[in-house]
């Protein structure tokens, strides 16, 4: 634990302190990380302490991309903050008492919106997806929520127009995509940077086409640009070359980035001195003959290899790309 100030000089002094205990100064290639002024200090202390000291020329500090996208959302949502906080503080009022909350169950499953357990979960801004999550049951339960207003006259200030329950319902279509997107990348049973860069992309091309599809409300364009912008600023983070290494040795998405001639001499050793360039002093002792076969090897045999996770949307996104 480290003990306060939590400064980026003594986060940057514990890491090394750290390393060098476990004699891996030169093997560190990447950290992930939040945005946090003082992190983004420490890694770029470390970043040129590890230069400096000869241990790694490659070191790639990455940005929490599930956190990126909750920024990014967050920036989108701004055209129907109000709607939001509308709903927002319905949920607060009817959570906070047992007897709206008991109320409101049986209701929803008197008109058949939902089971007696069922009430819509609360917005929490640092729980990725709490807003979508929120907006999803709202939407689904328009007949309860309109029967508990009636009964309770403290609650009609956050009655919706029908203008703003459509928008609502169109945001959280909108929504869905990112919703997926962040479960994927949260995992922790698997490697999620080498698909990152896939689902990035279809991300921004689904954006775009928001931004370009003539029937799209103005409030959602609106949101797709404003997203967009927050997309770009992001662009060298999310794109960087630590994610691009590890999607290509992932045996999930390997053959749908690498060429189909990648196995014939020319490729070999283009990739071999590409490679070697980069990273031959950090993981690369062996011949190129051994990189190569190893190459050869994989490439062939991990269109069997079976892979112990169901990520549905993940090879949705992989196909797709």
């Amino acid at each position: 634990m480290l003990p306060h100030p939590h400064t980026g000089k003594e986060i940057n002094a514990k890491l090394c302190f750290v390393f060098a205990a476990f004699n891996i100064s030169d093997k560190i290639l990447c950290a992930t990380t939040d945005g946090g002024a003082n992190v983004v200090l420490a890694m770029r202390l470390l970043k040129d302490k590890l230069i400096l000291k000869n241990y790694n020329f490659h070191f790639q500090p990455c940005r929490c991309l599930a956190h990126i996208l909750n920024l990014i959302i967050t920036t989108g949502l701004s055209p129907i903050k109000s709607s939001i906080e509308k709903v927002r503080n319905f949920v607060n009022v009817i959570s906070s008492s047992l007897s709206i909350t008991q109320d409101f169950k049986e209701l929803g499953q008197t008109v058949g919106e939902g089971e007696l357990t069922r009430k819509i979960p609360q917005d929490v801004s640092t729980h990725w997806n709490s807003t979508y999550l929120m907006l999803s049951a709202y939407v689904t339960m328009p007949m309860t929520i309109s029967a508990i207003i009636r009964r309770n006259k403290n609650l009609e200030k956050f009655k919706l127009t029908p203008q703003d329950e459509t928008n609502l319902q169109v945001t959280t279509q909108f929504l869905k995509l990112f919703y997926e997107t962040t479960n994927v990348l949260s995992g922790s049973t698997y490697t999620t940077l080498g698909i990152s860069i896939l689902l990035i992309d279809d991300i921004i091309e689904n954006v775009l086409a928001c931004i370009q599809d003539p029937t799209s409300p103005e409030f959602l364009k609106i949101a797709a640009i404003q997203m967009s912008e927050k997309i770009q600023k992001y662009t060298n983070e999310i794109y960087n070359k630590t994610a691009f290494i590890a999607a290509i040795l992932d045996p999930r998405i390997k053959l749908e980035l690498m060429p189909i001639d990648m196995n014939n001499e020319a490729n070999h050793t283009i990739f071999n001195n590409v490679f070697r360039s980069e990273y031959a002093d950090l993981i690369l002792n062996n011949s190129s003959t051994s990189l190569t076969s190893s190459i050869s090897s994989t490439s062939t045999s991990s269109t069997n290899l079976k892979v112990p996770l169901n990520l549905t949307y993940t090879e949705q996104i992989a196909q797709k790309r």
